[in-house]
């Protein structure tokens, strides 16, 4: 089983086939609604997703008194933007099942304290499913496939929240937006003696596109473990980020060139052994002095919980911040045990944990 890209948080409207819009009567800049790379024929099961998922803003683009009234809220509020997602799903053999148009939120463009005060959502931890999945792996059960419409069933907003009309479908990527497709790939994602603090170089002119681009590196630390550390140091500066921080942060999309299939290999495992290893960078932050937390934890051999996190004090002893290290280690080993431990009762033996 291979993890190759995190799962996708995407709002979905009512489905019905029934629409009859047109691409001509959507109005923006961007008419081209086609996905790449597909047929004529699939252009068009395409687009009945893509109508039925417009149904519920069709009402809009007919009443006058209403167009006026995004105008003033368009002027007034901020809004957030959003694009198309399309997907062919398959079956186990390969044939195809349907046709898939979700509309996406860009909500990373929110600031915090200006569009909202916090943030909550009732989600899965990720080492909980990588567990399971490796649990599954190693009962050897099958395994299936649940799409839920609505991404936020749980969720109370309180909050107005507006959001652009959606435009045509386009393709852009993190390396077409930053200029990176004909860059030369990169061995490593980072150099091995870089420092970078808050006051290197000057202010980038737009650093929207810097917290765009460390935003989908962070999502992507969910299948790539090395990432975890350059990720990490780049997120710090999302507030004020320098020339750089930008240089740092395209070093990283080079990287990804040279290696963009690599994700979380889960082969199944022989026994349920949890192996964990730990490090520490002391006074690794030239800014405040304080030393890194790395570790790496695996179950039968399977990865399923890496972090690198800043130490939350100014240990006096590199031989402190390795204690710390650990201390941070452990807790999360203490955490994945009692985890496997609830689930003895359900569908796995203690004797498959103490093996």
């Amino acid at each position: 089983m291979e993890i190759s890209r995190p799962i996708k948080a995407v709002f979905g409207g009512p489905f019905a086939s029934d629409m009859g819009l047109s691409p001509s009567s959507i109005s923006g800049e961007e008419k081209d609604l086609s996905p790449p790379s597909t047929s004529g024929g699939e252009r068009s099961k395409f687009f009945l997703r893509f109508s039925s998922q417009l149904r519920f803003l069709a009402g809009f683009t007919r009443s006058k008194s209403i167009y006026k009234f995004f105008n003033k809220l368009r002027k007034e509020s901020h809004w957030l933007q959003c694009k198309w997602i399309y997907k062919v799903k398959r079956k186990a053999d390969g044939s195809i099942e349907c046709y898939k148009a979700r509309l996406v939120a860009k909500g990373y463009t929110q600031i915090e304290g200006v569009d909202f005060d916090e943030t909550f959502a009732p989600v899965a931890k990720l080492v909980s499913v990588r567990v399971l999945l490796t649990v599954a792996l190693y009962k050897n059960w099958e395994l299936f496939q649940l799409d839920v419409n609505n991404a936020f069933l749980h969720g109370d907003l309180e909050e107005e929240v507006y959001m652009k009309l959606p435009p045509g479908f386009t393709s852009a990527g993190s390396n077409k937006e930053t200029g990176m497709l004909g860059a030369r790939p990169a061995a490593f994602p980072m150099g091995q003696h870089l420092k970078i603090n808050s006051e290197s170089g000057e202010d980038l002119e737009n650093p929207s596109r810097y917290r765009r681009l460390v935003g989908r590196l962070i999502y992507l630390t969910t299948t790539r473990p090395e990432l975890s550390y350059p990720v990490h140091i780049l997120s710090q500066f999302m507030q004020r980020p320098k020339q750089a921080h930008w240089d740092a942060a395209l070093r990283v999309l080079r990287y990804l060139k040279q290696s963009p299939g690599n994700g979380v290999l889960l082969r199944r495992p022989s026994s349920l052994s949890i192996t964990a290893y730990c490090d520490s960078d002391w006074a690794a932050c030239p800014m405040t002095r304080r030393s890194l937390t790395g570790y790496f934890i695996m179950l039968g051999g399977c990865p399923i919980s890496w972090k690198t996190k800043k130490q939350s004090t100014v240990p006096r002893s590199s031989a402190e911040a390795e204690y710390r290290a650990m201390a941070s280690t452990t807790a999360e080993l203490l955490w994945l045990r009692s985890l496997l431990f609830n689930w003895c009762d359900s569908f796995i033996s203690y004797d498959d944990i103490l093996r």
